[in-house]
């Protein structure tokens, strides 16, 4: 899902192989499988575009295989949030525990690691960062971002693509439209993606650090406390997304961050 979150409509090997470090051979592997799935579409020329149509996006995704490593992945997130899983461990206590090889254990925390989650101890041990255990942490945390989030539109070299927001507006609308029939999974996903997309704009990889690390700690979250949301919620929050997308669809990044404080300030006051 990397690739998803490219600053640009337009997606081509030369670009995604620079910006994530790596040769153009995974890259077109990637972009032959996305492609296939139906999330991004072959230009006539060179390189692909992102599907703009919510419908297929969704049944894009609902049928991508989930491989081995996200299985782990959550399980490891869920093993970690109930405590079953310690704050540091070793690679070798995770080989034994989920008897897979340690390639693929590695990868799975170099993974969380991108996001914040893990970090490297000593020796071949790692750490998971602390979970966000209670609302006063939450709360907390919802701060944070208050203050980062609404910061990433006043960014110098901010920029969201005309084709991007009407991407996202879509995803929106189509969650809102079936908020009663959505699941707790569903909406949370699409949720973190909207906010992740906005601070990757912020071309500021300082603030969308900082911003990832927030997701995926609440993402964490979610296996240790998952919270009941009710189909009126999805639908609010729906179109107070789509409000900070009519602001930058408007070119008014002020009225966005404006939207985005209000819209997360309900946040924190929805955890009181």
């Amino acid at each position: 899902m990397e690739l998803l979150a490219a600053h640009e409509s337009k997606l081509s090997e030369a670009a995604l192989a620079q910006r994530l470090g790596v040769s153009r051979t995974p890259i077109r592997a990637a972009l032959i499988y996305l492609s296939k799935s139906g999330l991004i579409k072959p230009l006539a020329g060179r390189g692909y575009k992102l599907e703009s149509n919510a419908t297929v996006i969704r049944s894009a995704l609902s049928t991508m295989a989930r491989s081995d490593e996200d299985v782990l992945t959550e399980r490891l997130l869920a093993d970690r949030a109930s405590g079953r899983l310690a704050e540091e461990v070793s690679e070798t206590e995770l080989i034994q525990q989920y008897g897979v090889p340690r390639g693929v254990i590695r990868r799975v925390l170099m993974r969380l690691a991108s996001e914040g989650v893990t970090e490297r101890a000593t020796g071949h041990g790692w750490r998971f960062a602390a979970v966000l255990s209670d609302r006063r942490a939450l709360q907390e945390s919802y701060r944070f971002r208050l203050l980062i989030e609404t910061s990433v539109f006043g960014q110098p070299e901010f920029r969201l693509p005309a084709r991007e927001v009407i991407r996202l507006r879509l995803v929106q609308e189509d969650l809102a439209a079936r908020a009663s029939s959505v699941t707790h999974a569903e909406y949370f996903e699409t949720n973190r993606m909207f906010h992740d997309r906005l601070a990757a704009a912020g071309n500021n990889r300082f603030l969308y650090q900082a911003v990832r690390q927030q997701l995926n700690l609440r993402r964490l979250l979610e296996f240790a406390w998952p919270q009941p949301i009710t189909a009126e919620v999805i639908a609010r929050q729906c179109h107070e997304h789509i409000a900070i997308l009519a602001a930058l669809e408007a070119n008014d990044r002020p009225a966005a961050a404006r939207f985005m404080q209000s819209h997360l300030a309900d946040a924190i006051g929805a955890q009181s």
